[in-house]
């Protein structure tokens, strides 16, 4: 061990004592001069939880940037977005002393529901894991460690820290460990945090198979944090399969762990390689506390910048971006108390909260008549919700009628979305709805004369939310998600043309929640569910709606630009590739347009006929490109060998089957988007098992070629392959190894293990 003679001066109750905070500290060894390290879930170092009016900020007080949340950072399909923004968040760190800093998050996105879901990057594994492998990359380059959480199975808010999650190892494999392997891979993390549940029926740090994965497969060397208070039994055989540190843990768990090693029920060993993986993370992140300087405006300008690379234009019928002169409504009072940061740990109060009214007026100008109507009233709370204020929106509707343009702000204001508690609707609150239809009536029923008035539609919500009625009825829709405290300005420079609407969604927006993969198993208050089914398997978000035909308000990776593209020269890297080899494509991509603007090509695989139950498609690249008008750039894209196989629970391993495969490159994953369907060829691939000794008779006895496939076996294992003349077949029976007699239900042998493992192979061969 790197740190053996400081750990030799350690007695056995400092290193039991190392492994819980102390003071809000992590591994304190006062004795020994060790004042440990600090861990926080923002750079501003205070415990940050609700929003705070910045009316009782006192002199002297320290803000730093509130950057674009996880599931912003998603929708703009970009790594250099979320390194940037990680590195920034770095350097806030190391200002305040913090070694550790709690993100990403990159659970997937089961539900739309969940409550954090706005800490969270996407339904999809390949865009969660390397949007956060690049956040890590950034703020690991700061010298701040980056905490990758919550492992694993993390999905829902309600009943955390009791719940089962009952996943196929498939699901595991391929959906919900693949972001953590991925940013593992990719990001090399110095920290990790477990989660709260359970997965199948085991407590995660206690998870000698989840563990084992972590540390073994996916090469993760670093310090492995609990998440607060989450080990409450099994402490021994979480640190016996890979936990080094305990958040919140109480006192009594460093007496259970000397006890523990004392009767010979725990290695000593095992602490002390702990303890040395938290001795390098202090070296790693060492040299803190820089002066606490103010921010700077330019940080809070290029936050506002990144803001506007995240935001998705969902509809537009040409009123975007609007332009000077006329008369405009502003309608909504998120468009100047704008919900910035959802609540929780994930939340952070900024440095400088832009208001999107504000900002629309200063860029309109004086030539632009700008009215304001609040419309709805903003609570602090979804349980406090109330009924429509018809004076609000008797207001609303005169502002409307007087407009050329309304600018109409829906979303879920502070407090709809938290750590700890979970959405129970799709809907809009319902005083914004009813205040969003009076306008969407009065100005579509106003006569021919002075009809005309375009209604926008402008969201801002962590997750999905019901936009139907937006889409059915108004004439361009722009949504946001959390992107911090620059939001309102990054909105307005949107509307107005200033920036690019550089976004695309990173999760599919359904029409009805009970379309959703997890409606049936996704529980709620007062529901009690401590076993939760992940009974839709791998067929998560998109995979989902596709494979079951289910039609979506708006698709995964969707999103419009103010400009437009031609593609050309659409060609895979090779037209064959070894199993262990990277695949590529190119195409090339040209702005036709006058302005300005990003483009996000999405790479697709899907194996037609493989020998395992796969989505249609599934992401597997991405990349953005930005370009001046009649600029022409050819864009690569790279799939890791890593990436492309499909989990087979009988071999306990990954596959890459043989055969043909087809790369769909698009610009989001409606067939509509769709540029062009490639394909190549996988020579050395392996065949998907599936036939296996238990396998129902009628398998041998209904297929049309077993006779040729049953080669040179015996005469007697011939006869076992087909029905004869006296053998109850229709019995369903496990494979027609042993043959079953008319008048008995003793078995014969017909065929020797040897001939039948030679038929199976050949089956899977065939």
């Amino acid at each position: 061990m790197k740190h053996e003679k400081f750990i030799r001066q350690m007695t056995r109750k400092e290193k039991t004592e190392a492994t819980v905070m102390k003071n809000g500290r992590c591994f304190v060894t006062e004795r020994l001069g060790n004042r440990g390290f600090l861990i926080k879930d923002n750079p501003r170092g205070d415990e940050d939880y609700a929003v705070e009016d910045p009316k009782d900020r006192k002199p002297g007080d320290y803000y730093p940037v509130a950057w674009p949340q996880a599931a912003a950072q998603a929708a703009s399909f970009a790594e250099d977005v979320a390194y940037e923004i990680g590195k920034a968040m770095g350097r806030e760190c190391r200002k305040r002393d913090i070694n550790v800093l709690l993100r990403p998050g990159v659970n997937i996105k089961r539900s739309p529901l969940c409550g954090r879901n706005f800490e969270y990057y996407s339904e999809d594994p390949i865009l969660a894991g390397k949007l956060g492998g690049a956040f890590i990359r950034g703020t690991q380059s700061e010298g701040t460690a980056a905490n990758l959480k919550h492992f694993a199975v993390n999905s829902q808010e309600f009943e955390r820290m009791t719940t089962n999650a009952v996943v196929s190892k498939r699901a595991l494999r391929e959906i919900y460990l693949k972001p953590f392997e991925i940013a593992i891979r990719e990001g090399k993390p110095w920290t990790i945090m477990t989660s709260y549940n359970k997965v199948n029926g085991q407590w995660v740090p206690a998870n000698e198979e989840l563990m084992k994965l972590l540390r073994e497969e996916f090469g993760f060397d670093g310090v492995a944090i609990s998440d607060a208070m989450a080990v409450q039994t099994e402490k021994v055989l979480s640190h016996k399969y890979g936990l080094d540190f305990e958040i919140g843990s109480a006192g009594l768990h460093t007496r259970e762990l000397q006890d523990a090693i004392e009767r010979g029920l725990l290695d000593e060993g095992i602490l002390d390689e702990s303890i040395d993986k938290m001795l390098s993370l202090q070296e790693k992140t060492g040299n803190r506390g820089e002066s606490l300087t103010d921010c700077e405006p330019a940080d809070h300008a290029r936050a506002r910048e990144l803001a506007a690379e995240c935001m998705v234009l969902l509809k537009n019928d040409g009123v975007l971006p609007l332009a000077k002169g006329g008369r405009v409504a502003v309608i909504g009072a998120l468009a100047k108390e704008p919900n910035y940061m959802g609540c929780g740990s994930g939340h952070m109060n900024g440095w400088k909260i832009d208001s999107t009214y504000e900002e629309l007026c200063r860029l309109l100008g004086d030539e632009t008549d700008v009215s304001y109507a609040a419309g709805y009233r903003i609570v602090d709370c979804v349980y406090k919700e109330q009924g429509p204020d018809e004076a609000l929106i008797a207001e609303a509707v005169s502002a409307a009628k007087e407009a050329d343009v309304v600018l109409f702000f829906t979303g879920l204001p502070v407090g709809y979305e938290s750590e700890s508690y979970d959405r129970q609707t799709l809907s809009l609150p319902a005083d914004m709805e009813a205040a969003l239809r009076a306008v969407l009536d009065a100005v579509q029923g106003m006569t021919e004369a002075v009809a005309g008035t375009k209604v926008v539609v402008v969201n801002v919500s962590g997750a999905p939310v019901a936009l139907s009625l937006a889409k059915e009825r108004a004439s361009a829709i722009l949504h946001s998600y959390l992107a911090g405290e620059s939001l309102g300005g990054a909105l307005a420079d949107v509307l107005c043309g200033v920036a690019e609407p550089g976004g695309r969604l990173p999760e599919t927006f359904p029409l009805r929640l009970s379309d959703t993969p997890s409606y049936m198993s996704f529980p709620a208050y007062p529901t009690v569910m401590p076993n939760v089914y992940y009974g839709e398997d791998i067929f998560v978000g998109y995979r989902w709606y596709e494979k079951r035909r289910i039609p979506v308000l708006f698709p995964f990776g969707s999103g419009l630009s103010y400009t437009t593209f031609a593609f050309s020269d659409a060609a895979m890297g090779q037209e064959s590739y070894a199993a262990d080899e990277p695949v590529t494509a190119t195409v090339s991509v040209k702005n036709t347009g006058s302005r300005k603007g990003s483009q996000v090509i999405q790479l697709y695989v899907r194996k037609p006929d493989s020998g395992y139950v796969v989505p249609e498609k599934e992401l597997k690249a991405f990349a953005k490109v930005t370009l001046e008008p009649g600029e022409e750039q050819t864009v690569t894209l790279s799939v890791a060998a890593e990436d492309l196989g499909f989990y087979d629970e009988t071999r306990g391993r990954f596959v890459r089957e043989g055969g043909r495969y087809e790369v769909i490159l698009a610009t989001g994953s409606a067939e509509t988007d769709v540029i062009k369907t490639l394909s190549y060829e996988i020579k050395d691939g392996e065949q998907a098992q599936t036939y296996h000794n238990l396998l129902a008779g009628e398998w041998f006895y209904k297929h049309p070629q077993i006779g040729q496939i049953a080669g040179d076996v015996s005469d007697a294992a011939k006869a076992a392959l087909g029905p004869q003349e006296g053998m109850m077949a229709d019995l369903g029976c496990a494979l027609p190894a042993y043959r079953m007699t008319e008048d008995s239900l003793f078995r014969e042998p017909a065929m020797k293990p040897d001939e039948l493992a030679q038929v199976l192979d050949r089956l899977n061969r065939s």
